[in-house]
């Protein structure tokens, strides 16, 4: 009996006992806060925005047609209209150093005013380079980092790619950070408690809930070298990321929660795509062979450090359970041109090795952007010039989802439900979610946002990613030098 037909006789038993049927159970509640703003220093005064600081103290934030902003707090107010440095604190009228300002649709206005006026307190350390803020009633002391800006004029917009979240049912959409950094989006933690993203070529963790979850925390050393492509143990506990200034490559692994992320093993000098197991015992990755430069797959003990190559392939994925790893592999079509086709690799019992391997010359195209569902049965992918489609676990039996040339980077939800994908129109990306089969698929109303990346939510109900905000005319604002 081959590999393919043994694994599909444990698939079907499995599912029998109901035991395929079993996801990840979401952890509940779930929650996302904003994260702490930070304070653009122009000429008289540190602009902050207010929707992040009425969304973290539980104020409100309302907006007339004009663009009058009314933030209200405890009986307490502050009122503002963008270019006009008159405003209003709690019924008084007073002068701003500085007239607020909108850019991508959000309103900034001098901080200090705005927080004296809600009865709070601005604290600033220089040394930190950052301002706290405490308002009444609240245990919460927001750490605010200055960003301040050189020349005497200029054109001003906001360029970066933020972090933003919408519930599936296309309600709900608002901004989580607002900085001047650039986020990659990495995972989500088990119990939904942590987000991990790359910034600035450093690993950051976050709490998604209050007080610990309006600021992050690097786990990697910022005088160090660079880290990048991280990935985590399925529970945790480590972290394995390029070290991309090392000659020669280098993967380390780090401790998940420590303040600096010290290195406690270095385990390959070469490689790329690293994936940790589920019990963060063996990292795959891709490499080049010494004597061939042919890219092979290699797995190695992250105990012991030993290190065995498995077969000709790039990106390997562990399944779920970890028994299996899924990887693209070179392949030789009928006009003998070279594509890159989904394969999976027993890694366990006496049938180890490639399950199914479709024979040589067949009529195919290239496939990517793989995701594997929670129940370790099915993938989900890209193939070229086709749209989404899905296989079974042995790479048979494939069915086409969508049939959009441009859908890319489609992933499953956390319980195996929904499927969200990026459509490609134009020089932008739409974001999209659909029903596992195929079906209901629509565009999530993100307006003119520019979506870059994505991560469901722990409780499947929602997207978290990151986009940039379609430019608008420059603002032309005086800054400090």
């Amino acid at each position: 009996m081959g590999r393919a037909c043994i694994f599909r006789f444990f698939s079907a038993m499995l599912l029998l006992l109901g035991v395929g049927e079993v996801f990840a159970a979401p952890p509940a509640p779930f929650t996302l806060v904003p994260e702490a703003p930070e304070i653009f220093i122009f000429r008289e005064a540190g602009m902050a925005p207010l929707r992040p600081l009425a969304d973290l103290y539980g104020a409100t934030l309302t907006m007339a047609a004009d663009g009058t902003a009314t933030l209200t707090r405890q009986e307490r107010t502050f009122i503002c209209t963008p270019l006009r440095t008159a405003a209003q604190a709690n019924g008084r009228t007073i002068t701003l150093p500085q007239a607020p300002f909108e850019c991508a649709g959000v309103l900034y206005a001098p901080l200090a005013p705005c927080v004296l006026a809600l009865g709070g307190n601005v604290l600033v350390d220089a040394t930190a380079n950052r301002a706290t803020v405490t308002l009444p009633g609240s245990d919460l002391a927001l750490q605010m980092a200055f960003v301040s800006r050189t020349g005497e004029v200029e054109a001003y917009h906001d360029t970066d790619s933020e972090l933003y979240y919408i519930g599936l049912d296309g309600s709900g959409l608002r901004r989580l950070t607002y900085d001047t950094h650039d986020d990659d989006l990495v995972a989500f933690s088990p119990d939904g408690t942590q987000l991990a993203t790359n910034r600035d070529f450093g690993l950051y963790l976050r709490r998604t809930a209050l007080p610990q979850g309006n600021f992050r925390l690097r786990q990697t050393s910022s005088d160090g070298p660079f880290y990048t492509a991280p990935c985590f143990s399925a529970d945790w506990t480590r972290t394995a990321c390029i070290v991309s200034q090392a000659k020669p490559l280098q993967f380390r692994l780090l401790g998940v929660g420590t303040p600096e992320g010290d290195a406690t093993l270095t385990v390959r000098r070469e490689g790329e795509s690293p994936q940790l197991s589920p019990d963060g015992k063996l990292l795959a990755y891709s490499a080049q062979a010494d004597e061939t430069l042919e890219w092979v797959i290699r797995v190695q003990d992250t105990r012991n450090g030993g290190v065995r190559t498995l077969t000709k392939g790039f990106h390997p994925q562990f399944t779920p359970d970890g028994k299996t790893l899924v990887f693209l592999r070179p392949y030789t079509c009928a006009d003998g041109s070279s594509i890159r086709l989904l394969m999976s690799y027993l890694l366990v019992g006496d049938q180890a090795g490639i399950i199914y391997e479709p024979p040589s010359g067949e009529r195919a195209a290239n496939e990517f952007d793989a995701d594997i569902r929670q129940d370790s049965a099915q993938i989900v992918f890209v193939r070229d010039g086709a749209g989404i489609c899905v296989k079974t676990l042995d790479c048979t039996g494939v069915k086409q989802l969508t049939k959009d040339a441009g859908d890319r980077k489609p992933s499953y939800a956390h319980d195996g439900a929904s499927i969200a994908f990026l459509r490609t129109v134009g020089a932008g990306r739409d974001l999209y979610v659909m029903r596992a089969d195929g079906s209901d698929a629509r565009k999530l109303p993100v307006g003119s946002l520019r979506v870059e990346t994505y991560l469901f939510t722990p409780d499947s109900k929602g997207i978290v990613f990151s986009a940039r905000p379609e430019l608008p005319p420059p603002t032309t604002m005086p800054v400090l030098k």
